[in-house]
């Protein structure tokens, strides 16, 4: 069932599930989920907000021309075409099918490694890939004591997942900087990029990076993107996280100009301009790739992260819901799957959290944390976000949200 199709559910599904959380009637998001407020209908302010850009968002035909004429600009002039962080999971290993076999560009896959991710699986199945597609690929290693402290810190404050990314875009961008590549090419799907697209959400849509990437190419945009004010952003999140200094700068350094180009290196979300099926994305990397399907696998799963099933029940533990609902969710939007599907695959992960003996064990294992501690430190979490969002909803109310919509593309 297509998401115009689920918009006639009715309201008796209201109600679902064991815990008994309400959930918007078309994509099945529950309103502890973020921001999220029901109409009369039980329809949340993420899918009528969704309605107003999804011609926009779905408009393939034009974004995969957009995309191309991006490539298109510095093809051929480097030794490589384009860099792509790449873990070894389903998303990446498919860019890396999909920018060689259709796109014909010259590829440098690179693996950042922390020592947990990716796991020990991933990086066979990167390894396989990329020999397959007869892909040059490095494997960096950022196992410093440095980073080590970082992501304990992290760990405390509920933020893993967000540094994890945060940093692999970081060190495949100095890669990028240092080999002289044009593109760098990153792996969040759809539900990843637009969970949390609606005003109410702001200050984390991400929308000004999505218009951005959706614009034409130019010299001063890449410059414009990646200018020492956004440099020292990065340097004063990273900072947070209690990386040094000198660490912070040999991280994310400035970016120097592409030689013989007013440029630097540009960062692409290759979802951004694709459409996203999981069930074809495997499928295709199984037939053509070499790609290895997960023994026990589910929707939206993580498996080249040893810690996201801690990362997912901490989430959980801290706000009540998990932040794969949110991801599959913007799957019915986009007419992937349907709202039944979604509830049952949400059903899934939760049974799979609750059978969890000790769900912060691997927390423990790596950097000493205790499970009592990681309990409290949700409880933190949880009043953090209670705070944030409460300041949100006053901002709502009393002032006129200043977001870079994606209305004008």
């Amino acid at each position: 069932m297509s998401y115009n199709e689920n918009k006639s559910v009715k309201a008796e599904e209201f109600r679902v599930s064991a815990n008994n959380i309400k959930r918007c009637t078309r994509c099945a998001l529950p309103v502890n989920w973020g921001i999220t407020k029901l109409d009369d209908q039980g329809v949340c302010n993420h899918c009528h907000y969704y309605d107003t850009v999804q011609d926009k968002l779905r408009d393939f035909d034009r974004w995969k021309e957009l995309f191309t004429n991006h490539l298109q600009q510095h093809k051929g002039k480097y030794e490589y075409d384009v860099a792509v962080g790449f873990s070894g999971g389903k998303d990446s290993s498919y860019i890396l099918h999909a920018l060689k076999k259709h796109y014909n560009c010259k590829v440098l896959a690179v693996t950042v490694s922390f020592g947990f991710m990716p796991t020990s699986f991933a990086l066979e199945n990167s390894k396989r890939v990329a020999k397959s597609l007869g892909i040059d690929h490095v494997i960096y290693d950022a196992t410093s004591s440095q980073i080590y402290e970082s992501f304990k810190n992290a760990v405390k404050r509920g933020r893993i997942c967000a540094l994890c990314t945060g940093l692999c875009s970081a060190f495949t961008r100095k890669v990028a900087i240092e080999r002289h590549i044009p593109f760098y090419v990153l792996g969040a799907d759809r539900g990843q990029m637009f969970r949390s697209l609606a005003p109410e959400t702001a200050p984390v849509s991400g929308a000004h990076g999505i218009r951005e990437m959706l614009t034409p190419y130019s010299n001063e945009k890449t410059l414009k993107n990646d200018n020492p004010r956004r440099v020292k952003q990065m340097h004063s999140w990273l900072g947070n996280f209690g990386l040094s200094e000198e660490s912070r700068r040999e991280i994310y350094p400035i970016a120097e100009h592409l030689p013989g180009a007013h440029a630097v290196p540009l960062q692409l979300q290759f979802f951004l301009f694709h459409a996203y099926n999981e069930k074809k994305i495997k499928k295709v990397l199984e037939q053509e790739a070499n790609w290895q399907l997960p023994a026990k696998d589910h929707l939206h799963a993580h498996h080249d992260c040893t810690f996201h099933d801690a990362a997912t029940y901490f989430f959980r533990d801290a706000v009540g819901t998990t932040i794969t609902n949110g991801e599959i969710c913007v799957d019915v939007r986009e007419g992937e799957i349907s709202r039944a599907e979604a509830i049952q695959a949400l059903g899934k992960e939760d049974k799979r959290l609750d059978q969890l003996k000790q769900p912060y064990a691997v927390f423990e294992e790596y950097f000493g944390i205790p499970e009592k501690y990681l309990h409290q430190a949700a409880k933190q979490f949880h009043r953090r976000m209670a705070v944030l969002k409460s300041l949100r909803k006053f901002q709502m109310l009393f002032s006129k949200p200043k977001l870079k919509t994606l209305d004008s593309l």
